[in-house]
């Protein structure tokens, strides 16, 4: 399973972020125009493979780094959007599943933030960081 897969299980199974957003309003990558908000869309902005020089391999663990962009019409909506997600994800350490997959997630550490506006949509937004620590499968 891919980290994203478990990054978006994990927030649309938590009861403060679909409080304020539902399921259907997660995105990957971007968030869709037709929208309603608050929303919220995750970006890859990294991911790291760490490896033993020793024995030049895999240590079958990866850091991925992730942007969350938090969207909603005003701006105490979009702040309590991102303190929901940063409440939902910050320390999380489990075997997250989908379907018959699953991924170990060995714990996830919030980064820098920051709030804008955007124009085009007229939202508020907050751009949040995080390093995800995931399980990967090592080649043979």
């Amino acid at each position: 399973m891919l980290a994203e897969d478990a990054l978006r299980q994990i927030l649309i199974s938590n009861v403060g972020v679909t409080s304020l957003t539902t399921a259907d309003r997660i995105f990957p990558n971007v968030l869709d125009q037709d929208t309603e908000y608050p929303a919220l869309c995750y970006r890859l902005r990294s991911r790291e493979h760490p490896m033993k020089l020793e024995l030049r391999g895999s240590i079958g663990m990866a850091k991925s780094r992730y942007a969350i962009f938090s969207a909603a019409e005003t701006y105490d909506e979009v702040k309590a959007v991102d303190e929901a997600v940063r409440l939902a994800l910050q320390g999380y350490q489990a075997v997250v599943t989908v379907g018959l997959e699953t991924l170990e997630v060995m714990g996830i550490f919030p980064l820098t933030s920051v709030d804008f506006y955007d124009d085009s949509t007229g939202t508020h937004q907050v751009m949040s960081e995080y390093d995800v620590h995931h399980e990967e499968v090592q080649p043979t």
